[in-house]
């Protein structure tokens, strides 16, 4: 058995602004002393870097369409077995015609950095794959034409997005080809048990982890009145639900304000919310933010809420990475009881569960920590021991790397 030097990580966009554990996991692995390679399935814009991650950018690539010609040539020759398998794989995965633009690009981007990876003075080790829908085909494909093992990690709506565009027809392909599959969540682990239930030695638990020294715990502040919310604008986010909550404590008369901070698809419709139950003095939707402004925005809060819930294509959060960072800073946490989350939060240990959806519970929840801001200082102490314990992104990545050094 010899240690992992190079490793190909699979990333379905780098930089990107909403990936942030994707980047601690990058950063982990290479402050492990590990060689890292970025294959960015899509191109960005280092404007899109949060500050923490732009050491990465030097080791990033992107699509080359240029070589694709070339790189199909090359594969004719050396290696027409391999060749035919990838093409299998792509007519497989377009039997859902919803998806055809995707697999088409999988294989699109196999050839075309085909030649580039071919050629690099050292080869890969191993492929990983961030996400278990598009990212995990590449690497099922560059594992193929470049004769190296490969893992996938899961999350949230690779698992659970019952929509059909992400009907996957490679989906038991890639669980059997694959050396090792990854969840950041024993809930996820065991879902995917249901699909492949004779797969479960390589299926691995490996919780996303943070940058603990980045995030100091934060000064306790009794006197805030203040909620805090962050993540994209979606409805698996639940933040129509936490709008309807502040309503039912504002017409209490209770004395607080609550802060989104985000931005997507759902914004036009939060506001609309807010406007209908007259909350424009009392909930904000702060707009985009940068990783590194967290400690800011949560300085003077009294916890994080993260009312998440189910979408109408079965779409859920995994552990919102926002959790973990709320927590490293110090912060209680006012969350759902849903998918993985349970596995973090322990009810009033660290935070408060409530049933996803459920209004009225939210706002008892919310009410309780007004009242009693000396239990959100006791929870945030828990939740801080609780990160520094098991989800720093170094030893976290290690974990990672020493499940993949079994099979090097």
């Amino acid at each position: 058995m010899t240690d992992i030097k190079q490793l190909l990580y699979i990333s379905p966009q780098f930089p990107a602004v909403s990936l942030v554990f994707e980047q601690n996991e990058m950063l982990g692995i290479q402050n492990s002393g590990v060689n890292i390679t970025i294959a960015s399935c899509r191109n960005s814009s280092c404007t899109e870097a949060h500050e923490f991650a732009i050491p990465l950018l030097k080791h990033v690539i992107y699509p080359n369409y240029n070589n694709i010609f070339l790189g199909f040539v090359l594969l004719l020759f050396r290696s027409p077995i391999s060749l035919l398998r990838i093409l299998t794989f792509t007519l497989i995965a377009s039997i859902n015609i919803l998806a055809i633009k995707k697999n088409l690009a999988a294989l699109l981007f196999t050839l075309g950095w085909y030649p580039y990876l071919l050629n690099k003075e050292q080869s890969f080790d191993w492929i990983h794959a961030d996400f278990g829908k598009g990212t995990a085909t590449v690497a099922l494909m560059l594992s193929e034409v470049l004769k190296c093992p490969f893992s996938f990690k899961v999350h949230a709506f690779d698992i659970y997005d019952k929509s059909l565009e992400y009907v996957d027809f490679l989906k038991k392909i890639k669980i059997k080809c694959a050396i090792l599959i990854f969840s950041e969540h024993e809930y996820g682990k065991q879902k995917l048990l249901e699909i492949s239930p004779k797969c479960e030695k390589k299926i691995k638990v490996n919780y996303t982890a943070i940058r603990p020294n980045d995030f100091q715990e934060l000064i306790p502040v009794l006197t805030s009145k203040k909620f805090i919310a962050l993540g994209r604008l979606v409805s698996k986010k639940g933040f129509d639900v936490l709008i309807k909550a502040s309503a039912i404590l504002n017409n209490r008369g209770e004395n607080f304000v609550v802060d989104i901070y985000g931005y997507g698809l759902e914004e036009q419709n939060l506001k609309k919310l807010i406007k209908i139950n007259n909350l424009q003095e009392i909930v904000n939707l702060k707009g985009k933010y940068k990783n590194e402004q967290l400690p800011e925005m949560l300085k003077d809060c009294i916890a994080l809420v993260a009312p998440s819930v189910i979408d109408k294509n079965g779409d859920m959060d995994g552990i919102p990475t926002v959790i973990y960072e709320a927590m490293a800073l110090g912060r209680a946490i006012i969350t759902s009881k849903l998918s993985g989350i349970p596995e973090v939060i322990k009810e009033n240990i660290n935070g408060y569960l409530c049933e996803p959806g459920n209004i009225e519970e939210l706002a008892e929840k919310m009410h309780f920590l007004l009242l009693n801001p000396h239990i959100s200082l006791k929870m945030g102490i828990e939740g801080r021991k609780l990160v520094e314990k098991n989800h720093d992104y170094i030893t976290n990545a290690k974990l990672l790397l020493n499940q993949m050094n079994n099979y090097v």
